[in-house]
C-alpha cells in the first residue's frame, strides 16, 4: 500500500526477513513522497531484492516520465501502469526515454488489449489477470501473444486466495513466459 517512507521501509524489511525476494509497493498520491518511499525501501532491503512500483494509473504521462526518471537510481524491476490505460502512445514514448521497464495491467485486460500493446510497443512486461482476460483460456491466449512478441508476463493478483490462487499457480507453472 501507499505508506509513509519510513513505514514502507520497515514493512519491506519484515517481508524480506520472511523470505520474500520481491517487493511491490503502491505509488501515485504524491510524487515527492513516492520517490522518498522508493528510496527508503531500496535502502532498507538492499540491492539483492527486486523492487516494483504500481501507480494504478495515477500519473499523467508527463508526471509519470518525471517520476520514473527520478527513481531510476533505485533499480526497479518495473513500474506498473504509470498512467491511464488508454495512454499507450505515451507509454511507448516513455519506454524509449527511461531505463526502468514499463509494465501494464489495466491496459492489458483482454487479448485485443494485448495485441494493441504489442503493436504500439507500449510495454516491457504485461500483467494479465484471470477474470478480465476471460478466464484461464484468455490468459493462455495472452501468453501466446506475449511469447511471440518476446514480452514477459507476471500474473496479476489482488490479495487473491482459494480457487483463483490455485488457478493462477497452475497457469503460471504451465506457461514459460511468466517470470
Amino acid at each position: 500500500g501507499i505508506r509513509e517512507p519510513e513505514v514502507a521501509a520497515e514493512t519491506a524489511k519484515r517481508y524480506v526477513a520472511q523470505g520474500f525476494s520481491t517487493i511491490k509497493t503502491k505509488v501515485g498520491r504524491d510524487p515527492r513522497r513516492d520517490v522518498a518511499a522508493i528510496k527508503a525501501i531500496r535502502e532498507a532491503v538492499g540491492g539483492g531484492v527486486e523492487l516494483r512500483a504500481d501507480a494504478n494509473r495515477a500519473y499523467s504521462p508527463g508526471r509519470a516520465l518525471r517520476f520514473i526518471k527520478e527513481i531510476e537510481e533505485y533499480d526497479l524491476q518495473y513500474v506498473e501502469q504509470p498512467c491511464g490505460r488508454e495512454a499507450l502512445e505515451e507509454m511507448a514514448k516513455m519506454r524509449s526515454a527511461v531505463k526502468t521497464p514499463i509494465a501494464l495491467n489495466e491496459s492489458a485486460y483482454t487479448v485485443q488489449d494485448v495485441l494493441t500493446i504489442v503493436r504500439r510497443n507500449a510495454a516491457d512486461v504485461i500483467l494479465p489477470d484471470i477474470p478480465p482476460a476471460g478466464g484461464i483460456l484468455g490468459v493462455k491466449k495472452i501468453a501466446g501473444i506475449a511469447e511471440a512478441a518476446g514480452i514477459p508476463l507476471v500474473m496479476h493478483c489482488g490479495h487473491d486466495f482459494g480457487v483463483k490462487t490455485a488457478a493462477m499457480l497452475h497457469v503460471v507453472s504451465s506457461t514459460p513466459i511468466f517470470i
